[in-house]
C-alpha cells in the first residue's frame, strides 16, 4: 500500500502541481487532491485484497483484513491530529481526516472483493 501511495503521489505531484517558488512548497490543487484520494483508495483496496489473499485458506481472512483496516485508520488519525508538516499547511483540514476513512474503507472493500 505504501509503495502504491508514494508512487502515485509523486507522479501526481510531478504532473499536476505548479512549480513552487524557491524555499516553499507547491500548493495542492483540487485536481491533485482528488487524484490523491482516488489513488489512496485504490491502494487500500489492493492492500485489503492482498491481505485477504495471504491469509490462511481456512476462511479466517477477516481478522487479518480487519487488523490492517484498524491499523490504517489509527495511523491516519494520528497523522491528522499531528501538526501539519511543512508543505502540508496548505492542504484543507478535511483532507487529513478523509484519508484514514477512505483507507480503512478501501481495505475492508478489498478484503471483501477477494473473498467473493
Amino acid at each position: 500500500m505504501t509503495l502504491l501511495v508514494l508512487g502515485s503521489t509523486l507522479a501526481a505531484a510531478r504532473l499536476m502541481l505548479p512549480p513552487a517558488p524557491a524555499g516553499s512548497h507547491p500548493v495542492p490543487t483540487p485536481r491533485f487532491i482528488a487524484v490523491n484520494l482516488a489513488s489512496g483508495l485504490l491502494a487500500a483496496i489492493a492492500g485489503g485484497w492482498i491481505t485477504s489473499s495471504f491469509a490462511p485458506s481456512t476462511g479466517r481472512a477477516a481478522p487479518h483484513v480487519m487488523a490492517l483496516a484498524v491499523g490504517v485508520v489509527v495511523l491516519g488519525v494520528f497523522s491528522a491530529l499531528a501538526a501539519p508538516a511543512p508543505g502540508r499547511a496548505s492542504e484543507p483540514r478535511w483532507y487529513s481526516w478523509t484519508l484514514p476513512l477512505l483507507g480503512g474503507t478501501g481495505v475492508l472493500l478489498g478484503g471483501w472483493l477477494q473473498s467473493l
